[in-house]
């Protein structure tokens, strides 16, 4: 039976042209492969990254579809499996490299309906970079034995594999606006309906050249999220599981007013060249509890 592939890359603010054609080359060279790399613009502001994205349209088997509104990365998501035609579909982050030469071939090998591959930090060090430091720190759990471990709840969406008429009933939810835990969610909801889930190791390269300031505020803003969600993940996220036991001992109070008077100070450092990653994890118990 012929194998049908379809590439799903969500794209905001981010030249891709480079990955694309990566990726197309190596569904080329596998005998038998039909495939399509579908990249959506999810109303991307920076018209460098446009530009260079429109390239993609000249490449055989590769679409740039470029939106004007920003729906976020739930809805982008079901947008792509909607205009997808492959019985499997890949989801991968714009941003990420590949660093295998067979990393097509290792998901097609696997007939799981729903694989996780894993993420690796690559690139130089960057001891000033806050999202760096964050990212090599938690590498030691994107291991696969290590995912496996931990299961639906070190499901992330930078890298997967799905097959159509599992994701047909279990999409993400468009209701999520904001950036952080559409993956969590998305991890559970497969927990819930039964549906296997496979964690190889197979992963993608994080190149990351990130400010601090953009880290920074895109935590507070997945944060926010967590808050509206926390019904629905309960005692999925380390950080609630945190807050509820300092609610047994009723010390939020304490954390929340240590946040009120210091998190500005905390703020600076995390946002300068010598990131500190315990003030970055003090800062968000804090920034939470004070929502």
């Amino acid at each position: 039976m012929k194998k049908s592939l379809s590439i799903l890359l969500p794209s905001y603010n981010n030249c891709c042209y480079t990955l694309v054609a990566a990726l197309k080359a190596q569904a080329d060279s596998i005998s038998g492969l039909s495939y399509e790399i579908i990249v959506a613009d999810d109303g991307s502001r920076d018209q460098v990254a446009v530009i260079s994205n429109l390239r993609i349209n000249e490449l055989d088997c590769c679409r740039y579809i470029r939106r004007r509104e920003n729906v976020g990365r739930a809805a982008i998501r079901n947008f792509l499996a909607s205009e997808a035609e492959g019985d499997r579909l890949l989801f991968l982050d714009s941003d990420v490299t590949i660093v295998s030469d067979t990393f097509l071939a290792a998901y097609l090998a696997t007939a799981a309906e729903v694989v996780n591959g894993g993420v690796t930090v690559i690139g130089d060090e960057k001891p000033w970079c806050l999202r760096y430091l964050y990212e090599k720190r938690a590498e030691k759990h994107h291991t696969s034995a290590c995912r496996t471990a931990y299961g639906y709840r070190n499901f992330h969406t930078a890298n997967f594999m799905v097959r159509r008429h599992v994701f047909d009933k279990c999409c993400f939810d468009a209701k999520l606006r904001k950036y952080g835990y559409e993956d969590l969610l998305f991890g559970l909801d497969l927990e819930a309906k039964g549906i296997k889930l496979c964690h190889i190791y197979n992963p993608v390269g994080l190149n990351i050249d990130e400010s601090n300031t953009s880290f920074v505020e895109k935590t507070e803003e997945s944060l926010h999220n967590l808050h509206s969600l926390q019904t629905r993940l309960d005692d999925s996220v380390r950080l609630i599981r945190c807050v509820n036991r300092l609610k047994a001992c009723h010390l939020v109070w304490a954390v929340t007013l240590f946040h009120k008077l210091f998190h500005r100070l905390i703020r600076r450092n995390l946002v300068g060249d010598r990131p500190s990653l315990l003030l970055f994890n003090i800062y968000k118990l804090g920034y939470y509890t004070s929502l």
